[in-house]
């Protein structure tokens, strides 16, 4: 086997371990996407709640922040993050409320309250 032969031999070898490199990335690439993927829609699956809105009324003693203790739910990051939606639905700029005025809530529930 002369000199030029081995070359060769030896170039279609690295040239199909590259070939078999990047089809075994590709295939990690793939299969790791289906696996996040799917967590990603068991997770959503998994929670079936929808976001409702319902008015309430304000009464003696009613604070943002009682109010969010009754209404809020798991899908609120804090309570501070839950009144500033309620202020801004409301266009509410302060922290004070009214007794007798009617305020718009959300919440997330599988089924609308009735």
């Amino acid at each position: 086997m002369n000199r030029t032969e081995s070359l060769r031999k030896r170039a279609i070898v690295v040239r199909r371990q590259r070939i078999a490199c990047v089809i075994i990335t590709v295939f990690m690439i793939v299969f790791s996407s289906i696996f996040i993927l799917s967590d990603a829609k068991t997770v959503k699956a998994s929670n079936q709640n929808k976001k409702y809105f319902t008015s309430i009324q304000v009464e003696d003693g009613d604070t943002l922040w009682s109010i969010a203790e009754e209404y809020m739910t798991d899908e609120y990051a804090s309570t501070a993050s839950y009144i500033a939606e309620v202020k801004k639905m409301n266009n509410i700029s302060s922290d004070q409320i009214t007794s007798g005025c009617y305020l718009l809530v959300p919440y997330y529930a599988e089924e609308p309250l009735q």
